[in-house]
């Protein structure tokens, strides 16, 4: 359900954010057919899926084509048809990203959607973010794990076990 059909469902919106495709129900349903945008490929009972029809890329370059896109595990790649010093990037922006441009570190910031933007001092064709993980991510993960294995370890004594059985003997 969306609050302004008229609007989310606009091609300009939907180009901006990069959206894909999109789930629709209720008073959205409507402004959704008759979107030019919208092409319908699924009507289930309650909700109908809505492919954008020329969807925009994750990581573009204004003035240019984008060839080819990467995603992997941490890491977006892509490459443009002609060399750029900025690239709008759809992902939401976090402080752990890094970028190059064709190999030179590049700034990332923030944009007013809350995506990622890369400015190079040079131009290039071919961007790369990657998302590193530092000591602080290390450090929560150990404890996370030394914190469950050691709730296991005391629910799971056979003192506690039996003492449950002798207190209880009917709740089994």
């Amino acid at each position: 359900v969306y609050p302004g059909p008229a609007t989310t469902l606009d091609p300009a919106f939907l180009s901006n954010q990069g959206i894909g495709a999109v789930v629709v129900t209720g008073a959205a349903l409507d402004a959704a057919r008759t979107s030019p945008a919208l092409q319908l490929i699924s009507e289930e009972s309650d909700y109908r899926v809505f492919l954008v029809r020329d969807p925009t890329a994750i990581i573009t370059a204004e003035g240019t084509d984008t060839a080819e896109i990467a995603i992997d595990n941490q890491r977006y790649s892509a490459t443009v048809s002609e060399p750029a010093t900025t690239f709008q990037v759809r992902r939401n922006w976090f402080p752990r990203w890094t970028a190059t441009v064709d190999g030179h570190p590049a700034e990332i910031v923030k944009d007013e959607n809350g995506f990622m933007t890369v400015r190079s001092d040079q131009p290039g064709t071919h961007v790369e973010l990657v998302y590193g993980v530092d000591g602080w991510d290390w450090l929560g993960r150990v404890l996370l794990l030394i914190g469950t294995a050691s709730a296991a370890a005391a629910l799971l004594q056979p003192r506690r076990v039996e003492r449950f059985l002798r207190l209880n003997p009917g709740e089994i």
